[in-house]
C-alpha cells in the first residue's frame, strides 16, 4: 500500500511484526471478559441474507478478537451471522498451539445467537491445480521471504506449503459453495488462508468486504481487497458522476489534490520520506522513471498482468532498452526500503549487471540515495509503474504513465494499458515519440483519484486490531464504541454496504 500504511504497519496485526506469544492469552482473556461483561440478548434475525465472518490466527495479534467485535456489532443490527472458524496453518498463519488454544476458549465464551463453522474439520478433496492459486502461492513465498528470487527455493524446500494451501482451497470452496452466505468478512485477503477465501469468493461470485488495519488507520473494500485500495474505483466511478454536475466542486478536488501534491513533492508529508524538496534545478538524465513499489508489500502482491514478476518485468524492460540506444531509464527503489524494518532482498543491481550494453543507459536509485522521486518524474517523458500512486502523480504533472500490471487505478482513465508485451513496449515507443499526451480529462480524473487516496481512503480510529489499540477499545462498552464518529462510518459501510472511501468524501463535504 502507500508509504504511511506501510509504516504504520511496523505493529499492525495486519502486516507488521508478530505481538508476544505470551502475551495473546492475556487479549484473549481481555476480549473475554468483555463478553462477558457486555453481552444482551441478540434480537431476532431481521435483515435479509446470511453474513459470514472469518475468524483466523494472525501472527498472535488481535486480528480475530477485531473479527469477533464487528460480528457481535453485526448480529446486533439483526443480521444472520456465521462465524468461520479457520485453524488451518496455510502459511505460518496458525502455528502457535496456544494462540488457537486461546481462540478457540473465546469462541466458546460467546453469547449463543452465531452460527459456527469449522472449516478446518470439512472433508473435501483437494482443490485443482490452478493458475490463479499457484500464483497466490508464489506471492506468498515472495511475502515470507521479501523477495522474487528466493520464492521458488523457499517453496522447493517447503512443499507441505502447496500440500496444505491446495488442500484448503477445496474445504474452503465447498464451505462457500453450500453456505448461502450473502457476503464474508475477511481479513486481509492475500495471506494465507485469508487469500483463498477472496480467490474462491470471487471464482463463485460470493460478495465480501476485507479490512486492512495499521495503527490508527482502518481501510475497508467490498468485493476487493483493501490492501489492493479495491474500493477506489468504484467510488471514484460514483464520485466523477457527482463532480460532473457541479463545477464548482470539482474546482475544489483539483486544488485539493495539487496540493497534496506539492506537499509531497516537498517532503512535508507524515512520514518525510524524500530526503529533499522537489527542485526545478535539479536534473537527471532520465527518459523512463520506474518508481517500484515495496515488492512484500500486499499492494503489490498478485498484479501481475502482463509479466509473471517484477523481476520478469524488469528483465524484458532491459532487453527492450537494449534495442534503443540513447535512452535513459532510472529505477527508482522505494524509498521506505531504506527502513531496516522493511528492506527486501532482491538484488536490482546485480540484474541490471546481467545487462552490460545498457550499463550507462540504466541508473539505479537506492532507497537510501538523497534523490527526490518528484525530480525524476520531472525530467522523465513517461513513466512506469507497477502499483505505485506516482503513476496518478505523473498525470497530475502532465506525464503519460503506462500500466502493465492490476492497478486499482486502471480504470480511471489516467494512464494507457497494455494487454501484452508487444502493446507495452509500443506504448513506450510512442510516449518516447511524444506521442502520447495527457488531455485535461485525464488530469482532472487524476487529481479526483488523488484525492480519495490522500483524504477519503483512510479512516482514522484507533478502533484497530494492533496489540496497543486493541487494549484501550476492548475496554469501551460497545454501545459507547460503536457510537464513536469513526465507528458510526465503519458500521454504516459494514451494514449498508456502502464504500467507506464514499463515506468519507461525504463527511468531508459536510464538515466544511
Amino acid at each position: 500500500m502507500n508509504a504511511a500504511t506501510i509504516l504504520r504497519k511496523v505493529w499492525s496485526g495486519l502486516g507488521g511484526k508478530p505481538a508476544r506469544p505470551d502475551g495473546f492469552g492475556e487479549m484473549a482473556d481481555r476480549f473475554l471478559r468483555r463478553v462477558r461483561e457486555f453481552s444482551t440478548p441478540f434480537p431476532p434475525v431481521s435483515r435479509p441474507g446470511k453474513v459470514a465472518v472469518l475468524v483466523t490466527p494472525w501472527m498472535c495479534t488481535p486480528v480475530p478478537f477485531f473479527s469477533l467485535e464487528c460480528a457481535w456489532m453485526l448480529r446486533r443490527e439483526g443480521f444472520d451471522v456465521t462465524l468461520l472458524w479457520d485453524r488451518s496453518d496455510v502459511f505460518f498463519n496458525a502455528v502457535r498451539a496456544r494462540e488457537i488454544a486461546a481462540i478457540e476458549r473465546v469462541l466458546k465464551g460467546l453469547p449463543a445467537g452465531f452460527g459456527y463453522v469449522d472449516v478446518s474439520a470439512i472433508t473435501a478433496p483437494s482443490a485443482p491445480r490452478t493458475e490463479a492459486l499457484d500464483v497466490l502461492l508464489y506471492e506468498n513465498a515472495v511475502r515470507q521471504i521479501r523477495s522474487e528470487g528466493g520464492a521458488p527455493a523457499f517453496l522447493a524446500a517447503n512443499p507441505e506449503r502447496a500440500v496444505e494451501m491446495y488442500a484448503h482451497a477445496g474445504r474452503v470452496r465447498k464451505l462457500l459453495e453450500g453456505g448461502g452466505y450473502s457476503w464474508v468478512l475477511i481479513p486481509g485477503g492475500v495471506w494465507a488462508a485469508s487469500g483463498l477465501y477472496v480467490e474462491i469468493a470471487e471464482n463463485l461470485g460470493v460478495s465480501y468486504t476485507s479490512f486492512d488495519c495499521g495503527p490508527g488507520a482502518m481501510y475497508l473494500a467490498h468485493d476487493g481487497v483493501a490492501a489492493h485500495l479495491g474500493d477506489v474505483p468504484g467510488a471514484f466511478r460514483e464520485i466523477k458522476e457527482r463532480l460532473d454536475r457541479t463545477p464548482a466542486e470539482r474546482a475544489e478536488v483539483i486544488r485539493l489534490a495539487n496540493e497534496n501534491l506539492q506537499v509531497r513533492m516537498e517532503g512535508r508529508d507524515e512520514f518525510r520520506l524524500q530526503p529533499q524538496p522537489a527542485s526545478a534545478s535539479v536534473q537527471h538524465r532520465c527518459d523512463i522513471l520506474v518508481p517500484l513499489n515495496y515488492r512484500a508489500d500486499t499492494a503489490a502482491l498478485c498484479r501481475q498482468k502482463v509479466f509473471p514478476s517484477i523481476t520478469a518485468w524488469l528483465e524484458a524492460l532491459l532487453r527492450w532498452l537494449e534495442t534503443r540506444p540513447g535512452v535513459y531509464l532510472s529505477i527508482r527503489q522505494h524509498p521506505c526500503e531504506r527502513i531496516e524494518e522493511f528492506k527486501g532482498h532482491d538484488n536490482w543491481e546485480q540484474l541490471i549487471a546481467r545487462f552490460p550494453a545498457v550499463r550507462d543507459q540504466v541508473t539505479l536509485v537506492l532507497a537510501e540515495d538523497t534523490v527526490n522521486t518528484y525530480d525524476l518524474l520531472r525530467c522523465a517523458s513517461v513513466v512506469l509503474p507497477y502499483t505505485s500512486r506516482v503513476g496518478i502523480e505523473a498525470a497530475l504533472l502532465g506525464k503519460p504513465a503506462i500500466l502493465s500490471t492490476h492497478c486499482y487505478y486502471e480504470s480511471c482513465g489516467i494512464t494507457w494499458n497494455a494487454s501484452s508485451p508487444e502493446e507495452y513496449f509500443s506504448l513506450i515507443d510512442r510516449a518516447l515519440a511524444g506521442k502520447l499526451q495527457v488531455t485535461p480529462e485525464q488530469r482532472d480524473s487524476a487529481a479526483l483519484a488523488y484525492h480519495i487516496i490522500e483524504r477519503c481512503l483512510e479512516l482514522r480510529t484507533d478502533f484497530t486490531p494492533t496489540p496497543a489499540e486493541f487494549a484501550r477499545w476492548v475496554e469501551v462498552p460497545p454501545a459507547e464504541l460503536w457510537s464513536q464518529p469513526a465507528l458510526l462510518t465503519v458500521r454504516e459501510a459494514l451494514v449498508g454496504r456502502r464504500r467507506l472511501p464514499l463515506l468519507r468524501y461525504e463527511s468531508l463535504l459536510e464538515t466544511k
